[in-house]
């Protein structure tokens, strides 16, 4: 997030199994206004090839430390087989706040064949 904020991630799944993504960061400049980061292999921390069963993420947990608020749109989960899972947010997180996402959803399952 840079000099004066961090961003925790937390993946739960239905099983209540999780995996955290400690001080998400990407090289170059993230966390800008407008853009899309993308975030993989070493970005994902512990979250790397974390299985997620059914792809049902029940919920993304944000937690951010430090000044520098931040408001993620929404996130994306591409998983190694070509499944991708969606999941709204929208909110300001500032300070040492943390909240729950719970708007996850499957847009599909494996990479749609063309």
């Amino acid at each position: 997030m840079g000099a004066f904020g961090n961003v925790d991630i937390t993946i739960r799944t239905k099983n209540i199994t999780t995996c955290t993504i400690e001080n998400l960061d990407a090289a170059g400049n993230s966390f800008q206004s407008c853009e899309i980061d993308v975030f993989e292999g070493d970005d994902m921390g512990r979250c790397e090839g974390f299985e997620v069963p059914d792809y049902v993420v029940e919920t993304l947990i944000i937690k951010h430390s430090g000044a520098d608020g931040w408001k993620p749109e929404w996130f994306r989960i591409f998983f190694l087989d070509g499944a991708l899972v969606q999941c709204f947010d929208g909110e300001w997180i500032d300070n040492n706040e943390d909240h729950e996402i719970r708007d996850c959803s499957i847009v599909y399952e494996t990479l749609p064949r063309v």
